[in-house]
């Protein structure tokens, strides 16, 4: 069974070697790639396998082939006083998976608002790495440079490999994991093959490989051993794992299903090392007795050929303490405490339980349907249903292969799905927002398996999960998919991004529609989609005597909104595809020589490029019940959606109504993935964007409009913000040219309404005041405390109009000179600890009022 990898594995590969007589060897080993990873690695029978085709060159894992002769102890003295944890032990490390599986991508699992790095998964690179004594800096990549290039001679004593793998690591914080890790690099690369002809022993590293070349030892043996003289607290778990010749389903016993790993205790916790699935990987294995159908949307109609693999040197990270609730899924230890979890599973649990990936926890996935490996369909029909964290949901891009059992169906229904053209596409892939959705549906009984891939948005992709699917009751009437959606699928997602188009008035897949009806379909594009690309959109249907309604579709765009639309008409009951495509001309020139003449000519040719963006599988059948009081919430969010106002005062109230409207779904049970909640959900992004210029503006600082720019070129929706985004930074360039300030300065006036209102006290704005209302004559003891400023600035409504502050400021303006008997040594020592720019970076009404008091007093400015 696959562990994860595809046309690219899950991890580095180091100088890979063919081992045991039992495995086909290759000719060349893989090469590593940049993203430590390998490329494919498929084992070729007679003839290349078509491009297009996936998973067969996927890495397995497989269980150790040694014969352990030796016997490790597990009830040493020293470990008595510690106990595996009932709590849930995740090395207080991990919320996910802490391995990355793809280059320049790793999930974003956080809120924007989380800051604390601890919560965060935290890996071995990480750690900084300082030599004692020295300026010397080591990072992971010279530990893991040195293990590998550990001289054999080293493999001669336990005590002379430990001083060379673990030299300048015994002061580190982190010197255990770091440890574990150089001794799985190590162990990783070793050739037990060179070893054969050595002693067999348990006395030296050597030996033990030795051992593991004649198969009377374990990987799992061995390294509990090389952790123990390496002063590391290490025991061997005995267990059962899916693996080797494992398939979803499969029925788990200790006679097929025999593992051995480990765990290694430090930072206060027991942490799961396999140390075989680290070492060593099984290439190009291939289960027979399946016949591929479909792969992609494509009809494949296949009868796969079995193939042993070839079984490598490899280096796989994950399986490095890997989080135990994710383990559970391949691996159950005989002793319950080792599952390491709150609430340990049942073997009868675990082999129901669904065979997920590396991968899969890589990507931060997670299976929101039954959670369990074997789907029993219901009148043909199931459906998987797969989650992705919001903020990664947009990078992400999946694919399938669906697979018949030979034998488990009717001998001629079999003949039948060999031949493509009988074969009619059995899944459709359809996402809305985070959610992915495989529905199969099955024309014929039997034993179905469908192998599901995913990866960044254009990346290679890799297995993250496999289901054995029963069918006992065909689906009558089986319609074939009227369009094949390649990678892209049904529904907007990664394509559509990348094409400009963004805040699609339909956020899934799959639309609900009335025979004899027009659907609109809209989506805000990018400006310059508008400007230079042309849009075509196509309309097909399973009707055998036409596939494509070109007349019953047609797109209309709106410059001022930059908003194009789709309006497809539905002439009949069924199913239909709406293909969404770009087409973008690029002109090239030929030179040619005339024949007459002699003289060179040039030739211009202009070529089309057109680019998926979207598809729609829009159904006449696909229409859900719903009570009342949920028709009733949806009806209130849709009003919220279409009265909500794009700009002014309104904005607030607009993005608070589309708040509750959610809210009132949800309370309804309505999914957070259901179409009408995504679209409102980015609608509510987009306006509360727009809140935010509007903000920016009215409080007229300049820290506030780049904090806000950063923020909307950081959004999701940049790329249709330009307007805003000029907008800011027009208004940051007035702000700059009128020394910070908003406007030609505002007035005192409005500074002191300003300040009469604040709430946040500040020794800036307090000094600043204080001087002000000194220099006015305010006696000391009403300035005393804050209190006592925003009584003098929020004068009683009886007070004679001589005494106001209005008053006494005209005053001091016509005579150009404070009263007699104005403390001004005191207003200056109130500014002399700030300048200007100080009190302007926190508020603008408060460098009006300082700058007031220094004309007004003759005071230079505060340094």
């Amino acid at each position: 069974m696959g562990c994860g990898g595809s046309k690219q594995d899950v991890a580095a590969v180091q100088q890979p070697q063919p081992i045991g007589n039992d495995i086909k060897p290759v000719s060349e080993p893989p090469k590593p790639v940049s993203n430590g990873t390998t490329p494919n690695q498929e084992v070729k029978d007679e003839q290349e396998e078509e491009e297009e085709e996936t998973g067969s060159d996927c890495l397995y894992i497989s269980t150790d082939p040694g014969e352990e002769t030796l016997e490790v102890d597990d009830s040493l003295e020293e470990y008595n006083h510690i106990k595996p944890s009932e709590e849930a032990q995740e090395n207080h490390i991990k919320k996910a998976t802490n391995v990355k599986f793809f280059e320049d991508w790793f999930p974003e699992y956080f809120q924007d608002t989380d800051a604390d790095s601890e919560s965060r998964p935290r890996t071995v690179n990480h750690i900084d790495i300082k030599v004692h004594g020295s300026d010397k800096q080591l990072t992971i990549a010279d530990i893991d440079k040195r293990a590998r290039e550990t001289p054999q001679d080293k493999a001669s004593s336990f005590k002379a490999l430990r001083n060379y793998l673990l030299k300048d690591l015994e002061k580190q914080t982190d010197k255990d994991r770091l440890a574990v890790r150089a001794i799985l690099v190590w162990l990783s690369i070793q050739e037990e093959g060179n070893f054969g002809s050595k002693a067999a022993n348990k006395d030296s590293p050597e030996g033990f490989l030795s051992l593991l070349a004649k198969k009377q030892t374990m990987f799992s043996t061995f390294f509990t051993v090389l952790c123990r003289e390496f002063g590391l607290t290490c025991v061997q778990i005995k267990g059962l794992s899916k693996a080797g010749d494992y398939q979803p389903g499969d029925a788990i016993t200790k006679e097929n299903s025999s593992d051995n790993w480990t765990a290694v205790y430090f930072e206060n916790s027991w942490n799961i090392v396999h140390p075989y699935w680290v070492c060593r990987g099984l290439f190009g294995h291939r289960p027979a007795g399946w016949i591929k159908l479909e792969a992609g949307g494509k009809t494949i109609g296949k009868s796969e050929k079995g193939a042993a693999g070839v079984l490598r040197n490899a280096f796989k990270e994950y399986y490095i303490f890997p989080n135990p609730k994710e383990f559970i899924h391949t691996c159950y230890p005989i002793d319950s405490k080792w599952q390491l979890t709150k609430n340990p599973i049942s073997l009868k649990r675990f082999e129901k339980m669904p065979y997920l990936l590396p991968t899969f926890f890589g990507m931060g996935l997670k299976l929101i349907s039954d959670e369990t490996c074997l789907l029993n369909t219901i009148k043909g029909e199931c459906m998987i249903e797969m989650q992705a964290p919001l903020k990664n949901a947009n990078q992400i891009g999946l694919w399938y292969e669906l697979y018949l059992k030979e034998g488990t169906g009717k001998t001629d229904d079999e003949k039948r799905m060999l031949q493509k053209e009988n074969i009619p596409k059995l899944v459709a892939m359809i996402r809305c927002g985070d959610l992915w959705q495989f529905k199969l549906s099955l024309p014929i009984e039997g034993t179905f398996k469908i192998c599901c891939y995913g990866g960044p948005y254009k990346s290679s992709l890799a297995r993250i999960a496999e289901f054995r699917v029963d069918c006992k009751e065909r689906k009558k009437d089986c319609r074939i998919l009227p369009f094949d959606p390649g990678r892209v699928g049904f529904g907007p997602g990664p394509a559509a991004a990348s094409a400009g188009f963004f805040l699609p008035s339909h956020a899934g897949g799959l639309v609900p529609v009335n025979a004899k009806s027009t659907i609109e379909i809209s989506f805000t594009v990018e400006k310059i989609v508008i400007e230079r690309t042309t849009i075509r959109a196509t309309l097909y249907t399973t009707n055998k005597d036409q596939t494509v309604l070109q007349e019953n579709v047609s797109v209309r765009t709106s410059v001022e909104t930059s908003t194009v639309y789709f309006d497809a008409e539905v002439p009949d009951e069924g199913e239909y595809a709406l293909s969404i495509n770009t087409v973008r001309q690029s002109q090239t020139t030929q030179t040619s020589t005339a024949v007459s003449n002699g003289k060179s000519q040039q030739h211009a040719h202009v070529r089309e490029e057109t680019s998926n963006v979207c598809n729609y599988l829009l159904s006449t059948f696909a229409k859900s019940k719903e009570k009342l009081n949920q028709k009733l919430a949806r009806s209130e969010l849709q009003s919220s959606l279409e009265s909500a106002p794009k700009h002014g005062e309104g904005l607030a109230k607009g993005i608070k109504n589309i708040e509750n409207g959610i809210k009132k779904c949800l309370k309804q049970k309505i999914m957070s993935s259901d179409n009408q909640i995504v679209v409102a959900k980015s609608k509510l992004e987009h306006l509360r964007i727009k809140n935010e210029v509007r903000n920016a503006k009215l409080r007229r600082n300049l820290y506030v409009t780049m904090g806000t720019i950063h923020k909307i070129k950081n959004s999701s929706l940049s790329r249709i913000c330009d307007k805003e985004i000029q907008e800011l930074e027009e208004f940051k360039m007035e702000l700059e040219q009128l020394q910070k300030f908003p406007q030609e300065p505002p007035s005192l006036h409005w500074a002191i309404g300003e300040l009469a209102n604040s709430h946040t006290l500040w020794d800036e704005i307090n000094n600043t005041v204080k001087a002000f209302l000194t220099l006015l004559g305010e006696p000391p003891e009403c300035l005393k405390t804050w209190n006592d400023m925003l009584n003098v600035l929020r004068p009683p409504a009886d007070m004679p109009p001589m005494l106001s502050l209005t008053a006494r400021i005209k005053e001091m303006e016509t005579s150009g000179a404070p009263k007699e008997g104005v403390d001004l040594e005191n207003v200056t020592k109130c500014l002399k600890t700030y300048s200007i720019d100080q009190v302007r970076n926190i508020n603008v009404g408060a460098a009006v009022m300082y700058e007031w008091v220094l004309k007004n007093s003759g005071q230079k400015t505060g340094t």
